[in-house]
């Protein structure tokens, strides 16, 4: 079953592991609440994702990509895209530009995608043809009907 995962930046160039299109993988996820990417991407676009990919045992860093409600999946990757958007710099942060989000198709994901003056790389969603594999200790978590 096809599913879209959102995969963050900083997890890719933290300690993630590089995919191209027709990787396998197998991925630990959890339940994706679209926030950041409502505003940047719009609604229709952002609710399309239903997965978060996580890899990291801290709870505050992704509550929902890192704590206990996950599932394992394994699967073929069949579709990247990498997402950017524009930025105002208010202060020392950047914030981003509500709407200004671009979708780009790549072939190979490894966390560094081009970045110019004003626009930031902040992940990519990925399409997958996967398969459940098994949930962590007390996860309520399912995968998602399509």
């Amino acid at each position: 079953m096809a599913v879209k995962v959102w995969v963050n930046e900083w997890e890719m160039t933290c300690c993630g592991d590089p995919f191209s299109v027709g990787s396998a993988i197998s991925w630990r996820v959890g339940a994706f609440h679209p926030n950041h990417l409502d505003d940047i991407l719009g609604a229709d676009l952002a609710a399309a994702v239903q997965l978060i990919e996580g890899h990291h045992d801290d709870e505050d860093e992704e509550p929902e990509a890192n704590g206990p409600d996950q599932l394992d999946i394994t699967g073929t990757v069949l579709r990247i895209e990498a997402v950017r958007y524009r930025y105002e710099l208010v202060g020392r942060e950047c914030v981003p530009i509500a709407g200004s989000g671009t979708v780009t198709e790549v072939v190979h994901a490894d966390g560094y995608e081009a970045e110019s003056d004003g626009v930031l790389f902040d992940g990519y969603i990925v399409e997958v043809d996967g398969t459940p594999v098994g949930r962590t200790s007390g996860s309520d978590l399912r995968f998602p009907e399509v």
